[in-house]
């Protein structure tokens, strides 16, 4: 890396507020957004959390838009067929401890895994050391994982 490159960094993309996403698609209306951006400014809670108690949204729309804000896919874990041998490349207390259950392998050198966060680059690290495997995060509920 040259001199240059260190000083010149890349300004963060913006993430689009999940509010926004969850407006655009169609899962709720703007009054109802505005009614709970409202709400949260007198509780200390995440937007998300707000629209599920409020049963507006369910956990899977939730992920389907963080999966949009993050640029990754979203996986229902009731509705995939996980891979056995998948399965056992990483053990049930590291699964749990990272919220990660590896669905399939994708190609010979990657292993798709369903993360409840899929941002967490410790893990993925940590998943990748430990399998040999390049890992494609996946965003599911933490129920899913867990469960599963």
């Amino acid at each position: 890396m040259n001199p240059s490159e260190l000083t010149s960094r890349q300004p963060r993309k913006k993430l689009q507020p999940i509010g926004e996403i969850l407006v655009g698609l169609g899962i709720i209306s703007r009054a109802q957004l505005n009614t709970v951006l409202e709400k949260q400014k007198n509780v200390p809670k995440r937007l998300g959390e707000i629209l599920l108690e409020d049963g507006l949204i369910t956990p899977d729309q939730l992920n389907l838009a963080l999966a949009e804000r993050l640029g990754v896919e979203s996986i229902n874990l009731d509705e995939v067929e996980v891979n056995s041998l998948a399965a056992t490349m990483i053990p049930e207390k590291l699964a749990r401890r990272y919220g990660a259950v590896p669905i399939r392998f994708i190609d010979e050198n990657t292993l798709l895994v369903a993360m409840v966060d899929p941002t967490n680059v410790f893990a993925i690290d940590d998943l990748r050391m430990m399998t040999g495997y390049d890992i494609k995060p996946c965003i599911a509920t933490a129920e899913e994982v867990f469960e599963l």
